[in-house]
């Protein structure tokens, strides 16, 4: 969930080193993204500057984009 002021773009880093976008998450949204245990995320803001990163864990996971530019909250999502 991006609790930012202005849109940001996620990228999966491949274990060669490549960025792949997976699209924006505009201000105050939210959005689901399928991932696997370890996979690094990179958020970058619309200037192409990285505000986060993170190492996806192993079970669902809610990730809170927070400014300015500090290591995203992750806690456990809750089932429905």
């Amino acid at each position: 969930e991006n609790k930012l002021s202005e849109e940001v773009e996620i990228f999966w880093l491949s274990t060669d080193g490549n960025q792949k976008s997976y699209g924006k998450i505009a201000s105050n949204s939210k959005r689901e993204q399928h991932t696997f245990q370890n996979h690094v995320w990179l958020v970058r803001d619309l200037g192409g500057k990285i505000h986060s990163a993170y190492s996806a864990p192993a079970n669902n996971a809610i990730i809170s984009i927070r400014g300015p530019a500090i290591q995203p909250e992750c806690r456990r999502a809750m089932s429905m």
